[in-house]
């Protein structure tokens, strides 16, 4: 499972930058941003996750994110969404259930971009 995914896309890197942000807030993810084409994200809520572990469910377990937007000259750009936090403070179920929610996420963005690819291997 992927916790970092590029994705390229024919989209020009605002207007990708654009869509990838909406989707994640869309997706009850909060996004802060940290420059003009990149942000940090958290969804779910730390004391839920710390108080009760793996049985603070998946709507509710704390994960933080960043995405990243890269321009490509005239071919679009590379969208990168990363999973920042392990999951661990919601046990092995918690980090098993972390991964699975980036990899929908990452599909989530990936459906809404025009053209979008994996740019390279998830990693």
């Amino acid at each position: 499972m992927a916790s970092t995914l590029d994705l390229h896309t024919s989209a020009h890197p605002d207007a990708a930058r654009d869509i990838a942000h909406a989707t994640l807030t869309e997706a009850g993810v909060r996004l802060t941003p940290t420059g003009t084409h990149s942000a940090d994200g958290e969804r779910g809520t730390r004391w839920v996750t710390l108080a009760f572990g793996a049985f603070a469910g998946k709507a509710s377990q704390h994960l933080k994110i960043q995405v990243s937007t890269f321009a490509l000259g005239d071919s679009g750009s590379i969208v990168r969404v990363s999973l920042v936090s392990t999951g661990i403070a919601a046990g092995a179920i918690g980090a098993a259930r972390a991964q699975k929610i980036i990899t929908e996420l990452q599909a989530q963005v990936a459906a809404a971009l025009p053209a979008a690819v994996p740019a390279t291997e998830p990693r």
